[in-house]
């Protein structure tokens, strides 16, 4: 998966195309939970196609933990605590 792709996923899961100004930070939100979580140094997506092995083999951890900041942005607690107990299972 890259960048455009997991950005895409993310608009089409909160049904809302006018946040796409939005989406970058709702995946950087997710990269520095990934990297705070698991001790990592994931660098910030610059481009459509830029990618990482997290992205790549466990996309769920950016899947989920962005819907949770797309969520708490919207403030949409239910879903936002829905996103955040998925992506803590996966972790």
């Amino acid at each position: 998966m890259t960048n455009q792709e997991l950005q895409a996923y993310i608009a089409g899961k909160i049904h809302r195309s006018d946040l796409a100004a939005e989406l970058p930070g709702f995946i950087e939100a997710a990269r520095v939970n990934i990297n705070r979580r698991f001790g990592l140094s994931l660098v910030a997506f610059v481009n459509p196609a830029d990618t990482n092995a997290v992205l790549s083999d466990w996309p769920d951890l950016y899947q989920f933990d962005a819907l949770r900041a797309a969520y708490e942005w919207l403030n949409d607690g239910p879903n936002a605590q829905y996103y955040g107990q998925r992506w803590n299972q996966v972790c």
